[in-house]
């Protein structure tokens, strides 16, 4: 059976915005853990967003859902995310494969992640790279 791996930082893992993909997340996931990437997350009002950077201290803590059926879900994420893969340029994440750093240790692994289409000026930064900790709702099992 095919499967998506795709790395969440926000509001995928923390309770989506619409009940409809909580509910896919929920019927399609078959496995998850922690991991993180190398980014900079920021504070856009109801939802968080990340962008790439080289550094490997800067870090984006989020977790690796594995998800059966990407045919099914992978379109309704896309149109959740505002990711728009025939017009990329006008949409307001863009989805990409990187390499997840597993929390335990383990070896990295390749999954797609959303990151914002453009730099986020005057956007608050969350140093921690982990949106569940800046909301008060746990902290990643990972450290930084």
């Amino acid at each position: 059976m095919q499967r998506l791996r795709l790395f969440s930082y926000g509001t995928l893992i923390t309770g989506a915005l619409s009940s409809r993909i909580d509910a896919l997340i929920a019927d399609h996931c078959v496995a998850q853990w922690e991991g993180w990437v190398r980014g900079r997350l920021f504070d856009l009002g109801s939802y968080p967003g990340a962008v790439p950077a080289a550094r490997r201290e800067e870090r984006v803590h989020g977790r690796v859902l594995e998800l059966q059926r990407p045919g099914q879900v992978l379109p309704l994420i896309d149109q959740y995310e505002g990711y728009d893969p025939r017009a990329p340029h006008k949409s307001l994440y863009l989805r990409e494969v990187v390499r997840v750093s597993p929390a335990n240790g383990g070896p990295p692994v390749e999954a797609c992640i959303y990151w914002l289409n453009q730099r986020p000026a005057g956007r608050q930064r969350i140093d921690s790279g982990d949106y569940r900790q800046y909301l008060g709702i746990g902290r990643t099992s990972s450290s930084s």
